[in-house]
């Protein structure tokens, strides 16, 4: 019911009163005398309503429904104006009417095309409330209902807080307004005495053909890092007040990059030498659905090398591989950087590090780029770990040869299992390597060098030796350690093994107080009358040896 009253009595009494006919959007006629009025809506198990400037007029009636709305009292409703000079008023009803059961509810109506007219809206669409702050779009349902007969729905007595909407039909999953990313839905704030309207239209099951008139163009550079920035040469304004929504996909090698949506994109790591594209799908109430595809931006440079702040590249080696990454803290020009992979380290000194993947990694690095050498370049590699332990995939460090020497520059935070991370501030060559523990050589009573260790044949004998502290009790080489039958020779020196043990399995301990580890070597009496080298084989990548001649 539509009730009119003088703007300038009290509210009490209305002048005239009409009920609205059943029909959908169908008009509510008063003969008035010129003058200023108030209307009031009105029906059972609803809330009263009063006119407000968004909510009556028919030019403008969808702002309210896609906009926030409080209840307004006689003193905040707004006044129409009806003058018989010109035979028009500021008000009709033709457009939205909005009543709400409850105080604090969110309502609206879901329909298949932009008109949101009878006929248009659908019935059993699936309306789900949730909680804005949650982060998983399965996570935080706050309350579910089904549109009605009519296409319409209500939550009734929602909670003061923030919400997002998600509605489901069929195949199309949508959050309001008009996307399907629930990061770029937009909130709705309740404060338990105020009310949220939200019509909406679906987009379509099977999306808008890509027009031909118009344009979407990208622009930037095709660096992975870079922001590439879509632009169009067409607005759509939509109903009333109310834009039209625009929605943007982006595209990395025609593959679909998900959470990616707006108008701008930064190139991931992923894109090497592949292009970038986007789409742009328009709908909206009172908008056209149609769709814009771009150009395209690439392939992508995986060594151009962008000025900015921490800018990340990753350049394709000589073997065809991108396993050195690189990310420069703040490039002032920019450049390229390449990177190439090494035969050997054989031109170099040792650097106190053994080399265990199946291929030696050395890399050299060069940029032309000019970055600060203050703040520096993060670089990360990473490798294969077949034939390591588990230590030694996760324990791999990181070499830059600077200086006429390899300094270990391992950031063991950012480093991992096949992966091994560090800071630079200079570019030459870089190696992946095993850090050699400081061996102390074979401890009494076995002698080292070449001297020949005599020992009786099947008797124990105690391998004792130090690296440099408790690296556990996982230290030996796969395989190790392991003894071979040598020619005995001829002039070495034979030194008896003054301490032997009982005949058992071999075995492995360590001892805190001595910083020693002992490896109780079970020797086999077939074996009298020959000399061995026993091997000793590290998980450092090191291999240390001792003779021994056995008796009977």
């Amino acid at each position: 019911m539509y009730e009119v009253f003088d703007a300038t009595g009290d509210g009490q009494e209305p002048v005239d009163t009409q009920t609205a006919p059943g029909g959908f959007g169908e008009v509510v006629s008063f003969n008035l005398a010129d003058g200023y009025y108030k209307i009031r809506a009105t029906a059972d198990g609803y809330q009263e309503s009063w006119h407000t400037s968004s909510s009556g007029r028919y030019s403008d009636s969808f702002r309210e429904l896609l906009g926030y709305q409080e209840r307004k009292t006689f003193e905040t409703a707004d006044a129409i104006v009806v003058d018989s000079v010109t035979g028009t008023s500021s008000w009709t009803s033709a457009g939205w009417t909005v009543l709400h059961p409850s105080e604090s509810s969110i309502s609206g109506g879901v329909g298949n095309d932009v008109s949101a007219q009878q006929g248009s809206l659908l019935a059993d669409v699936a309306v789900e409330l949730y909680d804005a702050a949650a982060p998983d779009p399965g996570a935080g349902r706050v309350a579910f209902t089904e549109t009605d007969g009519n296409g319409y729905y209500t939550f009734q007595d929602v909670a003061p807080g923030v919400y997002k909407v998600r509605f489901k039909a069929g195949n199309v999953e949508r959050w309001w307004p008009e996307t399907p990313n629930r990061a770029e839905a937009e909130p709705i704030t309740l404060d338990g005495a105020n009310h949220f309207n939200l019509a909406y239209a679906f987009f379509l099951d099977t999306p808008a053909a890509v027009g031909p008139l118009h344009v979407l163009t990208l622009a930037g550079e095709p660096a992975v890092g870079a922001t590439l920035t879509a632009s169009t040469d067409y607005v759509e304004g939509g109903w009333g007040l109310e834009g039209c929504l625009h929605r943007y996909s982006w595209y990395v090698g025609g593959q679909l990059v998900g959470g990616a949506f707006g108008p701008t994109f930064v190139v991931p790591l992923a894109a090497d030498g592949k292009s970038v594209t986007a789409r742009l799908d328009i709908a909206g109430v009172g908008c056209s659905y149609t769709a814009f595809a771009s150009n395209a931006v690439g392939p992508v440079d995986p060594g151009l090398t962008i000025s900015g702040a921490n800018v990340v590249v990753a350049p394709v080696d000589n073997d065809g591989r991108t396993d050195v990454a690189l990310k420069f803290a703040d490039v002032g020009t920019p450049g390229t950087t390449t990177v190439t992979r090494l035969g050997s380290g054989d031109a170099y000194p040792d650097g106190g590090f053994s080399s265990l993947t199946s291929r030696p990694l050395y890399y050299d690095i060069e940029t032309t780029a000019v970055f600060s050498s203050t703040l520096g370049v993060l670089v990360c590699i990473t490798f294969d770990t077949f034939g390591m332990s588990d230590d030694q995939a996760a324990g791999q460090h990181l070499y830059h040869y600077v200086g006429g020497a390899w300094a270990d520059i391992t950031d063991t935070a950012l480093s991992g299992t096949g992966k091994v991370c560090g800071r630079t501030t200079s570019f030459s060559p870089f190696a992946v390597g095993q850090p050699r523990w400081p061996f102390r050589g074979f401890l009494q009573p076995v002698d080292n060098g070449g001297t020949l260790n005599a020992m009786k044949a099947g008797a124990a004998a105690p391998i004792k030796f130090g690296v440099g502290g408790n690296r556990g009790l996982d230290i030996l080489a796969a395989g190790a350690p392991s003894s071979s039958a040598i020619a005995c020779p001829g002039g070495a020196a034979l030194d008896d093994i003054e301490q032997t043990m009982a005949a058992g399995s071999s075995s492995l301990s360590y001892a805190a107080g001595s910083d020693t580890y002992t490896y109780v070597w079970k020797t086999q009496k077939a074996w009298a009358g020959t000399c061995r080298q026993f091997t000793l084989g590290l998980n450092d990548g090191t291999t240390h040896t001792a003779l021994f001649d056995f008796r009977k």
